[in-house]
């Protein structure tokens, strides 16, 4: 091993453009390697939409030490989520689909989804990234009882589904007594401006119309496998002078 293979594997991106040949040679390299080189070194890991569930079960489950992590595999019926709580070390850092922490009952009038893990497992996050939410009802409030919690983002989200969601945001600004940053994100122009008409005023939302703003979503992805800015340090930028 040399000196710089611990660095070179503290941030792994598996991206949509890269997908299918960096996946598999990172499952070889990962089977190449005893798990605690992994466990150990890697501090930030980026996986997909276009990674296979499977393939990133596998990865999580040896790069316990991640506590920043973004999570987008397409969770099927009875994929297990178990691997974002076998953590070596707790998560700061999550992106990811609610679907993979919550179970969904269709036994009501309209289907709900429930939390299907216990709000302590994330009692050190602090940056929570809610990906796609679904149009379903929900209770946010357990989000009020994270203590660490200073920022929320909430993409991509779109008129004919997501308006409800204006009054869930004015209760996470109240409920949340540590949020710093609320980040709405919305590639729909008529979104925004429903936004603006709800009057949702707040020094510390951030409205962007791309996960990637003011970046390429190529520029985006380089950024962060150098080392660079994650989505999270523009916001900051913005709420930055105005947060006490």
């Amino acid at each position: 091993m040399t000196r710089s293979e611990p660095i070179i594997y503290e941030t792994v991106v598996l991206d949509e453009g890269y997908a299918a040949a960096s996946t598999t040679m990172f499952l070889r390299t990962l089977r190449s390697r005893p798990a605690e080189f992994f466990a150990e070194n890697v501090k930030n890991i980026y996986l997909t939409s276009a990674i296979q569930f499977h393939h990133a079960q596998k990865i999580l489950s040896i790069c316990t030490g991640a506590t920043n992590i973004g999570f987008w595999a397409d969770r099927g019926p009875n994929n297990d989520f178990s691997v974002l709580l076998n953590r070596r070390k707790p998560l700061q850092r999550l992106s990811s689909r609610l679907e993979v922490l919550c179970q969904i009952e269709t036994t009501h009038a309209a289907p709900l989804m429930r939390l299907n893990v216990p709000p302590d497992t994330f009692i050190n996050l602090s940056h929570f990234d809610i990906v796609n939410p679904l149009f379903f009802a929900f209770d946010w409030t357990w989000l009020h009882l994270l203590p660490a919690l200073t920022h929320l983002a909430f993409g991509d989200l779109f008129t004919p589904y997501h308006l409800h969601m204006f009054d869930v945001f004015s209760g996470l600004l109240s409920g949340c007594k540590l949020l710093e940053t609320l980040v709405i994100v919305s590639s729909d122009r008529l979104f925004s401006v429903e936004l603006e008409k709800s009057g949702l005023c707040d020094q510390r939302v951030v409205f962007l119309p791309s996960y990637h703003y003011p970046r390429s979503a190529k520029g985006h992805w380089q950024d962060i496998r150098r080392g660079g800015s994650d989505f999270w340090e523009f916001p900051d930028q913005m709420v930055g002078p105005h947060t006490s």
